[in-house]
């Protein structure tokens, strides 16, 4: 897949539409040793995600699941 999917950016769902559409290259791109940072630039100049870097961080890091919930966060915190 080499075509960015038909996304309006900013709707609820359309970094998770990025990432799912670019993830094996992304994952192809960390394997030869490129950094997120790198993978997210290298998709950026091929037009394939406009979402923010920290959301494409956290659906690598999480493999497709965005770990950065602030629900998670709250629950973490409500038992300390």
């Amino acid at each position: 897949m080499t075509d960015k999917p038909n996304v309006t950016p900013g709707r609820p769902g359309a970094a998770r539409m990025e990432y799912y559409a670019c993830h094996e290259d992304v994952e192809a791109l960390l394997a030869k040793g490129y950094s997120a940072r790198l993978a997210y630039e290298a998709m950026q100049e091929q037009n394939r995600v406009t979402c923010s870097y920290s959301a494409f961080c956290d659906y690598v890091r999480g493999g497709g699941k965005r770990l950065h919930s602030s629900s998670k966060k709250k629950a973490q915190t409500a038992f300390h």
